[in-house]
């Protein structure tokens, strides 16, 4: 038994392990729409949804659910993002990036597909983006905040004037 004094301990540092992350990016697969429509003068409009601000333009997309296919991602998400309830009419392309999400790399594929609106109303779109609006080509593609979105959006006008898909029967918003 020791009397007096004791001698303190010396504290040693925490040892902290560093955490692995994955050096493999992980897949990420969305599916979105270029929505066009063909006004009354034979001039077709594109649907663009935008958040922030400066507002950055873009395609409606979102993430594949379990056990969803691509096309029925596809119209779910343009229907949540812009209110509009669509027809797919063929798909048309898709984008690839790369990104981190909280330190986890991933590698998103996002197929895209031409649609043409069929019902519903921008004015019903939900939360996830602030704005939804109907552009002219011309005005979207100026706008678009993405070149490869906008790239996709020639392709799908390309097909439109090229076909007789969006005839003047197409939903007009006047």
């Amino acid at each position: 038994m020791r009397t007096g004094r004791q001698r303190r301990q010396t504290p040693q540092p925490i040892q902290f392990r560093r955490a692995t992350r994955p050096t493999q990016p992980e897949p990420w697969t969305s599916a979105g729409g270029v929505v066009l429509q063909r006004r009354r003068d034979g001039a077709l409009d594109v649907a663009l949804v935008g958040r922030r601000r400066p507002v950055r333009w873009a395609l409606p997309k979102g993430t594949r659910r379990p056990d969803e296919s691509l096309e029925r991602t596809a119209a779910r998400e343009v229907q949540e993002e812009t209110g509009l309830v669509v027809r797919l009419v063929l798909p048309i392309g898709q984008i690839h990036y790369s990104f981190r999400l909280a330190g986890v790399p991933y590698d998103k594929t996002v197929d895209f597909y031409l649609m043409q609106p069929m019902g519903g109303d921008i004015s019903e779109h939900d939360d996830e983006y602030e704005y939804v609006r109907w552009f002219s080509v011309d005005q979207a593609l100026r706008e678009m905040a993405y070149p490869n979105e906008a790239q996709l959006v020639e392709r799908a006008i390309g097909i439109a004037d090229a076909g007789s898909l969006f005839g003047n029967t197409a939903v007009s918003v006047g």
